[in-house]
């Protein structure tokens, strides 16, 4: 078992499935529920898709680093990147009873993500963001 555990990917998509399945066998290691790797997993996507996508203003290549830990009875998940500062916990929450048609784009995901994880916080340091996520066990 192996509570601490990082992993490095570029700003492709195609690597987001590298920290998916390094996720997968940390779990494994580290016997996690399904509705805890679920939660995690779904939140994981969503970040590190909207980083990727909307994160950076140029072509070059950025590493992103996803450290993985297990404290006092949560899991502890910290993505660091230098994409432009964006603090998810500045947004507000979307109206969800809206219909479809009249719903704004956007915002689904962060309201996911705060609802899935028992905490979020998210700081910058050295030109750096680092969202930091707690899921408590249960």
């Amino acid at each position: 078992m192996s509570t601490h555990k990082t992993v490095r990917i570029t700003n492709q998509r195609n690597q987001i499935d590298t920290v998916r399945k390094f996720f997968d066998d940390y779990s494994k290691e580290n016997k996690l529920t399904e509705k805890t790797v679920h939660d995690i997993q779904m939140a994981l996507d969503e970040l590190l898709t909207n980083i990727v996508n909307y994160g950076y203003e140029d072509k070059d290549e950025h590493q992103i680093d996803v450290h993985f830990g297990i404290n006092n009875n949560a899991v502890n998940v910290e993505i660091v990147d230098d994409s432009k500062p964006y603090n998810i916990l500045e947004q507000d929450n979307p109206d969800i009873s809206l219909s479809v048609e009249d719903k704004p784009i956007g915002g689904l995901g962060i309201f996911l993500i705060k609802k899935l994880m028992s905490n979020v916080d998210y700081y910058t340091e050295k030109g750096k963001n680092h969202l930091v996520m707690t899921k408590e066990l249960v």
